[in-house]
């Protein structure tokens, strides 16, 4: 078999496997030399490591889409991005589902528990948000999403995607994190970007079916990455910051639970997926 048509033939498995790779080799070249040598990791150090990072579903994603459908694919690809003449429901779904849970979320416990869960404010985490959901929703909602669903049903392939995506954190996070985190850095890190992220992926393929706009997946994912780091408290300690992130990733799961009831577990009809 040509190398192209074999390809072509197991395209999401290439995707996922170029994806980690650039992602996974990206975080440790640029973060491990510190990281290994116990060095603390400084903002300056984690900007680079984004970049690398996100460009792992960018590349791939594009690259993938040429390879199995050419040019015209990824003429498509980018003409999906520019969708916005949607009904506003849908652009009020995607910007305010996740920063509007997370606000809840750290106002109730701020009420209940400690005034130290009240929202903090940063404005880093709009820039981030938006650069988060740009260039990983490219590759993740772009190429992945229609794949995955084709094979595994909307559902199934949107947990099973969310799940992929969340581990896909983890060489980066880790680094990043464990300092701080400590014996917490595993529940934390479960809580969001495992749990939490195939919640994410339910309510985004939902509203990407709906749509059939790229733009609002790249929307939604920025609400939810960016809310993190805009919205969350500053100081927190290890043991308050991953209650919060549980309690999140709960919240999320209502609004994907009840997401799942309503379309009947179809999260309505599937964009028609490439070849």
């Amino acid at each position: 078999m040509p190398l192209k048509a074999f390809i072509q033939r197991h395209a999401l498995v290439f995707y996922f496997v170029l994806a980690f790779a650039i992602s996974w080799g990206a975080s440790v070249s640029l973060l491990g030399p510190k990281f290994f040598a116990g060095e603390p990791l400084l903002l300056t150090d984690a900007m680079p490591a984004l970049i690398g990072m996100i460009l792992g579903p960018f590349v791939s994603g594009i690259l993938m889409t040429w390879i199995v459908e050419g040019g015209a694919g990824v003429r498509a690809l980018f003409a999906r991005m520019g969708k916005w003449k949607l009904e506003l429901r849908w652009w009020a779904a995607a910007l305010l589902i996740f920063p509007g849970a997370l606000v809840l979320v750290l106002l109730l416990l701020g009420a209940l528990i400690s005034p130290a869960y009240l929202p903090g404010f940063s404005a880093l985490g709009i820039a981030y948000g938006l650069i988060a959901g740009f260039f990983e929703e490219t590759g993740w909602t772009g190429f992945a999403v229609p794949r995955t669903q084709l094979k595994f049903g909307a559902l199934t392939g949107s947990l099973l995607l969310g799940f992929i995506h969340g581990v896909w954190h983890m060489p980066a996070d880790f680094m990043g994190s464990v300092g701080a985190l400590g014996s917490y850095w595993f529940w934390h890190f479960a809580a969001l970007w495992i749990i939490g992220l195939m919640a994410l992926r339910v309510i985004l393929v939902w509203i990407y079916n709906q749509t059939g706009s790229l733009l609002l997946a790249q929307l939604t994912h920025a609400g939810f990455s960016g809310s993190l780091i805009l919205l969350t408290p500053r100081p927190i300690v290890p043991a308050n910051e991953t209650f919060w992130y549980v309690i999140f990733a709960v919240a999320i799961w209502i609004i994907a639970a009840i997401v799942i009831v309503r379309s009947h577990r179809r999260l309505a009809e599937p964009q028609p997926a490439p070849a």
